[in-house]
């Protein structure tokens, strides 16, 4: 079937749907007003065109008039006629071409042609996130894939900022000594404190060595002034006593050898200690203390910089985050502006949603939001345009206006439903039936 053009009724009948009884309408035009009391059937006509064209579960409860036991519906679109009968619990649906074509899957040629029944307040009432996404779908959008990778991305990098600032603080906390250029090997510094230890050691042996010389020396003085004291004893008893004399006095030589050898061998410890000089240890102490003050320097330096690599690779990984950011951002930018939406005031941003002319379309007046409406409706819809606003009765005279001009100026067919019998109308029911037909003037 050939529908480059959009579709429109032409004609409608129907009989014993919900309140109606019997209604015929020619519309053949963008813009159809039914008025009429409370209770009289305007929504029935309505009803009956979203179950024509919607099927079953458009049906809603009680779809046939109480006092009837089937409902018929036709809907003449010129270039072919689509008829549903409701009887009992199940219903049949015939569509038959301008030339006698048959159809087989009627429903499915219908699901095709209008989808859902669109009311032009359901876009503008929408909830953001769904009215952005059906916006999306009218030009054919999807930035899911872009979209999940920024919020990922996003979330990451927001991850990797505190974990920036942590660091960063880390960093600020750790001294830092700029005289400190390299680490102090104390190996050599240890290695001569030990050399001078036992240079130090050897000189203190020497030292007791001599203490123990010198004892000697007095106690063999002390033996020598004996035996010189027995001498004399002994020589006072030398008759007596002379083999004991003769024994005393090679005693006596003996010692004074000895002590001799005393002497000397004290006078050259003496020598040899004047010649020994003692080292001061606490140089090396002090050097020591100074090279492990300096190590700890330059490993508090060390530390310092992997903290600042550690920062450093942080800022970067940020800054690349940062930078995919934004290429999704130009890319999606790019993408749009390759996109035709419905009116050139409608576009979209990710974070405020649906704009009109650059504004939140929360925004934007009721005029524009019902203009941007049906024009989305209209682009979901293009093959069949139809749509069915049921509170009318809310749209001043103003809006109908603007509402019948955005009809005729984006091909599509509208037909409201208004309370009272006041006011523009197309047509007044009553009864279920036609009261009158009218010229519609707004």
């Amino acid at each position: 079937m050939n529908t480059d053009q959009p579709l429109r009724i032409l004609s409608f009948t129907a009989e014993h749907v919900k309140r109606l009884k019997f209604v015929e309408i020619d519309p053949n035009k963008n813009f159809v007003v039914i008025a009429g009391n409370n209770g009289q059937g305007k929504s029935s006509i309505l009803d009956a065109i979203a179950m024509t064209l919607g099927g079953k579960n458009s049906f809603g409860p009680n779809p046939i008039n109480k006092n009837a036991t089937e409902a018929v519906i036709s809907l003449d679109f010129g270039r072919f006629k689509v008829t549903r009968i409701i009887k009992g619990g199940s219903t049949s649906l015939k569509i038959e071409g301008a030339d006698g074509e048959r159809f087989p899957s009627p429903q499915t040629l219908l699901d095709g042609l209008i989808g859902e029944m669109f009311d032009p307040w359901m876009f503008a009432e929408m909830k953001k996130d769904k009215q952005m996404q059906t916006l999306k779908d009218v030009v054919g959008i999807d930035f899911s894939e872009l979209d999940e990778e920024y919020n990922t991305l996003f979330t990451h990098r927001t991850v990797v900022g505190q974990n920036l600032r942590q660091e960063n603080a880390r960093l600020a906390d750790l001294p830092e000594y700029r005289d400190v250029k390299e680490k102090v090997d104390v190996t050599d510094i240890m290695q001569s404190m030990k050399n001078a230890q036992e240079a130090n050691e050897k000189v203190e042996k020497s030292k007791l060595g001599l203490t123990a010389l010198k004892s000697d020396l007095e106690v063999i003085n002390e033996n020598r002034c004996s035996l010189d004291s027995s001498i004399d004893t002994l020589e006072s008893e030398l008759k007596v006593l002379k083999d004991e004399i003769i024994t005393k006095v090679a005693s006596r030589n003996s010692a004074s050898a000895s002590a001799l050898a005393k002497e000397k061998e004290i006078s050259t410890h003496e020598v040899s200690i004047s010649k020994m000089e003692v080292i001061d240890l606490a140089v090396f102490t002090a050097k020591t203390k100074e090279a492990e003050d300096t190590n700890e320097k330059f490993a508090a330096n060390s530390k310092r910089d992997d903290q600042r690599k550690r920062v450093s690779d942080i800022k970067s990984e940020h800054t690349n985050q940062t930078k995919r950011l934004e290429e999704i951002k130009s890319a999606k930018s790019e993408k749009m502006s390759t996109v035709k939406f419905p009116i050139k005031e409608l576009t979209f941003d990710d974070d405020k949603g649906v704009l009109f002319n650059g504004m939140e379309f929360d925004s934007a007046s009721s005029s524009d939001r019902l203009k941007a409406s049906v024009a989305v409706g209209v682009a979901l819809y293009p093959k069949m345009p139809i749509m069915l606003v049921r509170r009318g009765s809310d749209l001043d005279t103003e809006s109908l206006r603007t509402l019948h001009h955005l009809a005729v100026e984006q091909g599509a067919q509208i037909w409201i439903e208004r309370v009272g019998e006041d006011g523009p109308a197309s047509l007044i029911i009553e009864d279920g039936s036609v009261k009158e037909v009218k010229n519609l003037s707004i």
